[in-house]
Order: structure tokens, then C-alpha cells, then sequence
């Protein structure tokens, strides 16, 4: 994804780091860490103003957040698998990805057709302990998104 940076301050800190970097970022809901790959100038960024804004560059205690996220996101994932297995869907689950401040489990899959999720989000979101059930679907280029807000 593509984000602003508002904060002259914080372009000038950003302006300073060669390799891959870590930010905050803003997310719908909450916020998240990104891998900082490429930077792109004014120019190349072209009208920034709809984009979601960068926030601050992680701290080093930030990314080894990632160690327990990545633990959550493959438990997310093996007990995803294992329930539409148990519940005879047709599809295949793929990732998921935790944001960073739990708000939001997105777990990715793949599926020929339409798939009745409603069963499958009810035992989901009892076991993550979800107080709000809003569940968001949408489709990507060859995968599919299931989003749990928090």
C-alpha cells in the first residue's frame, strides 16, 4: 500500500533511512507496522490527499512485536483450516494477518463459488472473543478476504 507522510518532520526523518524501515501506519480501524520498501517523491506519489496517513517510524520495541503477531496470525490460520475442514466448506484458507493492534483479523482464502460463512464467522469469533461480530468481506485479485473487527 501507498501512504502520506503529513509531518514535514517526520519526511525528514524517513529521508534518512536507506533500507527497508518499519512505520506506524493508519488502518480502518486502528492502526498498524509496515515494512517500508520504496519511497516515493512528491512527484511520484501523485494526489496524496485520499491516502492513509503514515504516523511515526516504529521503534525498535515495535518490530519484535511481530514475533507473537506472526505466532497469533498462524494459530489464526491452523484453526481457520481446521474449521472449514470440520464444516465441509468449499474453499481453502490461504493467511491471515492480525493488525498490529488486534482490531482486525483478516483471514485470506481461495473458493470457486460462494461460500455461506455465517456458521463459520459465529465459531470464529467465539473462540478469538470478539466483542462487536461485524465481519467485512471482499475480494481481491485471486483471493479472497475475510476481515473481524475487534
Amino acid at each position: 500500500e501507498v501512504f502520506r507522510v503529513d509531518s514535514p518532520k517526520l519526511a525528514q526523518q524517513c529521508a534518512t533511512f536507506n533500507g527497508p524501515y518499519h512505520m506506524w501506519v493508519e488502518c480502518s480501524p486502528g492502526e498498524d507496522v509496515g515494512q517500508v520498501v520504496k519511497q516515493l517523491g512528491p512527484a511520484a506519489a501523485g494526489d496524496t490527499f485520499s491516502l492513509k496517513r503514515a504516523l511515526r517510524v516504529a521503534t525498535e520495541k515495535d518490530v519484535k512485536g511481530y514475533a507473537p503477531k506472526a505466532t497469533a496470525e498462524r494459530q489464526a490460520c491452523e484453526f481457520a483450516g481446521n474449521l472449514v475442514r470440520e464444516m465441509g466448506l468449499p474453499m481453502r484458507i490461504e493467511d491471515s494477518e492480525w493488525q498490529f493492534d488486534k482490531k482486525k483479523l483478516m483471514v485470506f482464502y481461495m473458493a470457486d463459488g460462494r461460500v455461506d460463512f455465517r456458521e463459520f464467522v459465529k465459531k470464529k469469533l467465539m473462540v478469538f472473543y470478539m466483542a462487536d461480530g461485524r465481519v467485512d468481506f471482499r475480494e481481491f485479485v485471486k483471493k479472497k478476504l475475510m476481515v473481524f473487527y475487534m
